[in-house]
């Protein structure tokens, strides 16, 4: 590269930078963290910065409609759902029993379980998101997950269901006996 590629190349990824750090900064407003900063807490909003600056989207689950994730679907799902970067009232959501490192592979197990059915619906329903929550929550590893995928195959929310659901989905003592 020229020199005056490098330096529009190095603009560019500034630029690109800045944008990511500027939507972990909004989902991190939707935290009520103002003020209330911890260290420990700053050291995880730390790490977030560094995990989103180096996330890079992908295609999760390939074929004629793909399901991909960009920067909005991970910082909304790591942010809410991954145990080490939860901070102020995103510690009440339900973690993953998962490291960020594992994230990736653990969508896409969880979509490999209904890839056959997010195709049909797609095929059928090509104007309406994709969802599988309550009941349909997808079980995978002993853990139940909700999913929704949007029309144009990204994926807007991924969590695991907690143990409330989990429970009502246990049979009850009277169940068994009858």
């Amino acid at each position: 590269m020229t020199d005056i590629d490098k330096k529009n190349y190095s603009e560019i990824k500034g630029i690109l930078s800045f944008e990511k750090m500027n939507k972990v900064a909004k989902e991190l407003t939707a935290t009520e963290l103002a003020g209330t900063l911890t260290e420990s807490e700053s050291e995880t909003i730390k790490s977030i910065f560094e995990a989103v600056e180096n996330f890079s989207p992908s295609i999760l689950m390939h074929g004629k409609k793909q399901v991909y994730w960009d920067v909005d679907s991970y910082i909304h799902i790591a942010l809410r759902h991954l145990g080490d970067y939860q901070v102020g009232g995103f510690k009440e959501k339900t973690p993953f029993p998962y490291k960020a490192i594992d994230l990736k592979p653990l969508i896409e197990k969880v979509l490999q379980r209904v890839e056959a059915e997010v195709v049909a619906y797609f095929s059928s329903n090509p104007t309406s998101d994709f969802t599988r929550h309550g009941k349909m929550a997808i079980f995978y590893n002993g853990d139940h997950y909700h999913l929704r995928i949007s029309t144009d195959g990204r994926l807007v929310q991924f969590h695991s269901v907690g143990d409330t659901f989990n429970k009502s989905m246990q049979p009850t003592a009277n169940a068994a006996a009858d």
